[in-house]
């Protein structure tokens, strides 16, 4: 199984001043190209924090968002730097891609820099590129910007196909808990369960014929 790991930069998100929908909508579209998401993470805007962060991750892939402007505390590419002991250095295609579509100045120069080694990735919605470094994506935290780069490239993000199947059951979280624990051993899927008002829903998740087996399994048994 192909995963991933999402980290969201920004003093912003920690506060709540801003909802983190980026790793809502990465999540969801990673989940259509078989990338199982396995842990989001909001850190501030620290190059130690997201040094050690990045350090410390194993994944197939990990994205990170947030912090590739051009002020004070935009210190996502110190961080990653750092993370992989690399130095931070100005790239003549990400320089060219911005010059497209701004004026060069000392601040927007700032956002042409990244780790050595570092493949460019174009934003045509914005000013600051992305960049790939291994199995690093590294995006802007401008939502319509992350999106826009994210689609330009996501078909480098390939697992195995899965399928997610819902049931809504009237019953209490209590009652099918032995049910849905009974079913994750019989057909190797994955399940949750969500209460609501006077509901729960029921997530069933994996591939072929086991997704549909255990649907049709619980469907019987949760009326």
């Amino acid at each position: 199984m192909t995963d991933a790991v999402l980290i969201t930069i920004g003093d912003e998100v920690l506060a709540g001043d801003i909802v983190n929908t980026n790793a809502a909508w990465l999540s969801k579209r990673l989940a259509e190209h078989g990338v199982y998401v396995k842990r989001i993470s909001v850190i501030p805007d620290e190059v130690d924090v997201i040094a050690e962060d990045v350090r410390s991750t194993s994944a197939d892939w990990i994205i990170i968002t947030g912090g590739l402007g051009p002020t004070h505390d935009d210190v996502t590419r110190e961080g990653i730097a750092k993370a992989l002991g690399k130095a931070i250095v100005e790239h003549p295609v990400a320089m060219a891609m911005i010059g497209e579509r701004y004026r060069i100045s000392e601040k927007t120069r700032v956002m042409a820099t990244m780790p050595e080694g570092a493949v460019p990735l174009g934003n045509p919605a914005g000013a600051a590129p992305g960049f790939l470094l291994g199995n690093i994506m590294v995006l802007p935290g401008v939502p319509k910007e992350m999106m826009a780069i994210f689609e330009l490239n996501e078909h480098m993000f390939r697992g195995e196909p899965r399928e997610t199947l819902w049931i809504t059951t009237y019953r209490k979280e209590s009652d099918i808990a032995d049910l849905l624990r009974d079913a994750v051993s019989r057909f190797g899927v994955k399940i949750g369960s969500y209460p609501g008002e006077g509901q729960v829903k029921v997530k069933i998740t994996g591939t072929s014929p086991g997704t549909q087996d255990a649907y049709q399994w619980l469907c019987s048994r949760l009326k």
